[in-house]
């Protein structure tokens, strides 16, 4: 449970720790609900077939991620 934790909590916090941190990398942000709501219900489910939803949504934000990072970065240049 803490690996999955901090394997989802872990991108939003690198780019933030960038030398230059261009504004468009606070973008990201948006997504951080996203990741909480599905480490709470990682953690609160029984293993079983609602952990097939659960990574398949954990692929989501992942998506989401990489959209909004792409956008942030596309913004700032």
């Amino acid at each position: 449970q803490r690996l999955y934790a901090i394997l989802l909590l872990a991108p939003f916090g690198l780019p933030m720790l960038m030398v230059e941190t261009p504004a468009g990398n606070w973008l990201i942000l948006a997504a951080l609900p996203f990741a909480l709501l599905l480490i709470r219900r990682f953690i609160n489910e029984s293993p079983g077939t609602e952990f097939n939803k659960i990574l398949a949504q954990t692929a989501l934000l992942q998506l989401v991620y990489t959209l909004l990072l792409c956008l942030g970065l596309a913004a700032v240049n």
